[in-house]
């Protein structure tokens, strides 16, 4: 007889799960870990926010950036770390992010309050966490401290402010330099042109500084220059510039006259505002001007030229004897008036 053959015992196969039934679970629970380490250990400050504006969860660095700790941010919300006046925007900013209105990525710079009252200036990137049918759930948002780069910036801002202001003004007296007198005079004579303007052109000397500087010391000259600064700032039109160019030596520009005599005018109601004494340290001092005026376009169109002709006819004010206006003339006639 024949050996009967043993049925074989057929095998089945079994899923990956269902061989190992933890690594689905281990793999979560890894993820899980990898997250809680991100979100805890991470540089910069995350929130998770609840859609009424409620702190779910915050991390160590964002306790840092707004001093509060984990469980007194637990049960706080923006309002609590948002100056009053910019709660509004940046709620209005959140409800269109929820509606889909606009994406929170990009990002934007605030102000936070911190625990102490302080202000710290930080920027944020949102995004908006949704459920499984597309519901929103919470908002991620990612927050950088930038104080001290506000700071720098300031600073910065100052310091260029401080340059342009040295490279521009005059140290003593703030009114505009040599340079810029330069650069206004250029730009009205440029209108001028334009516009069939009369302009003029005065350099302002001062009548024996030098006595004051020798006899009652620098220090009085100095304060005796600022007062002067601004008595020739007073006498003169917003819109027309005073500068001074080094040492006792101003100049003025007069835009825009009305007509060629209204610079002897300007002259002469500056001449008379000198007559009254300065006080200076207990020292009453009286002050005169010789000044000199050339006009464009009757005397150059020149820029050059009419700075050197106001020079001439400043020159031929102290040669009449000072503490007189001249304005300048082709033919040398002084034409001084005390």
């Amino acid at each position: 007889m024949g050996r009967k053959s043993r049925p074989t015992k057929r095998k089945t196969k079994r899923s990956p799960a269902a061989a190992q039934p933890g690594r689905v679970e281990q793999a979560l629970r890894e993820s899980e870990q990898m997250f809680r380490a991100t979100f805890d250990q991470a540089a910069v400050g995350i929130t998770l926010v609840s859609l009424d504006l409620r702190y779910l969860r915050v991390n160590d660095k964002f306790c840092d950036i707004v001093g509060y700790s984990q469980d007194e941010l637990r049960s706080m919300g923006l309002r609590d770390t948002n100056p009053a006046a910019a709660l509004g925007d940046a709620s209005d900013f959140l409800a269109r992010v929820a509606a889909g209105e606009i994406t929170g990525h990009q990002l934007r710079e605030r102000e936070l309050v911190r625990k102490d009252g302080s202000r710290v200036w930080v920027a944020i990137a949102v995004s908006l966490v949704r459920g499984a049918r597309g519901e929103p759930r919470y908002f991620v948002s990612v927050i950088q401290d930038i104080s001290e780069a506000k700071r720098a910036a300031a600073a910065l801002r100052e310091s260029e402010e401080r340059f342009r202001q040295l490279a521009h003004y005059d140290t003593l007296t703030n009114l505009p330099n040599r340079a810029l007198f330069y650069d206004r005079l250029k730009q009205i004579l440029a209108l001028a042109k334009r516009n069939s303007w009369t302009v003029g052109v005065m350099l302002v000397d001062l009548d024996h500084f030098k006595r004051v500087n020798d006899t009652l010391g620098h220090a009085v000259g100095d304060k005796l220059l600022l007062q002067v600064a601004e008595r020739l700032a007073r006498s003169v039109r917003a819109s027309d510039t005073v500068a001074r160019l080094g040492g006792d030596e101003f100049a003025v520009v007069l835009s825009n006259l009305s007509a060629p005599e209204d610079a002897a005018v300007v002259a002469h109601k500056i001449l008379a505002a000198f007559q009254a004494s300065f006080q200076v340290e207990g020292h009453s001092l009286l002050a005169t001007l010789s000044i000199g005026a050339a006009l464009y376009p009757n005397d150059s169109t020149d820029q050059d030229t009419l700075v050197n002709n106001a020079d001439a006819a400043m020159y031929r004010s102290k040669e009449a004897g000072r503490n007189c206006f001249s304005l300048f003339s082709a033919a040398g006639s002084p034409g001084s008036r005390p």
